[in-house]
């Protein structure tokens, strides 16, 4: 910086956590944003567990994780869910709202089952389980409060299954 350039500081002359926002997040962003969080403890927690002494030979030799069987069709559920979950990353900032809020809603609850079935028995791997199910049950509860104030690209392109009135 030169000596003859300036420096401005913009003021909030009203007191701190007194002021509006200026941005809220639309119900598109949120959800996609929550859906990242949420993919983001299965992840951690699926590297977490790698990490437990034990799990990789348990694994390999017994094909088991905590006396549970890890079967191919298991994995191909896993699978199968996994990519609807990160599908809706997307999806849920372009479907139109009606079927944005079943797709976030039934995801959702399939996410809360999958952890609530596949409980971890590990104290520290409880974190990750809960952050997946409160994130899911707020996607849940976003969905149900969702109205028609934040619209997505395909409710604003005039698309035939988005009816401003619809729930």
């Amino acid at each position: 910086m030169t000596p003859t350039e300036h420096v401005t500081v913009a003021t909030n002359p009203e007191p701190l956590g007194r002021h509006e926002p200026t941005h809220r997040i639309s119900t598109p962003e949120l959800l996609s944003t929550l859906w990242i969080a949420v993919l983001l403890a299965d992840v951690l927690r699926g590297i977490h567990e790698t990490l437990r002494p034990g799990f990789v030979s348990e694994l390999a030799d017994q094909g088991t994780v905590y006396g549970n069987t890890v079967t191919d069709g298991a994995l191909a559920v896993y699978g199968v869910m996994l990519g609807y979950f990160s599908a809706l990353v997307v999806l849920s900032r372009v479907l139109p709202r009606r079927p944005n809020r079943w797709a976030n809603t039934i995801g959702a609850a399939m996410m809360i089952a999958g952890v609530l079935v596949s409980w971890p028995k590990d104290p520290d791997d409880l974190i990750f389980g809960a952050l997946q199910v409160a994130g899911s049950a707020l996607i849940i509860v976003t969905c149900l409060r969702w109205t028609t104030g934040h619209s997505t690209p395909a409710d604003r392109s005039g698309s035939t299954t988005a009816r401003p009135d619809a729930q």
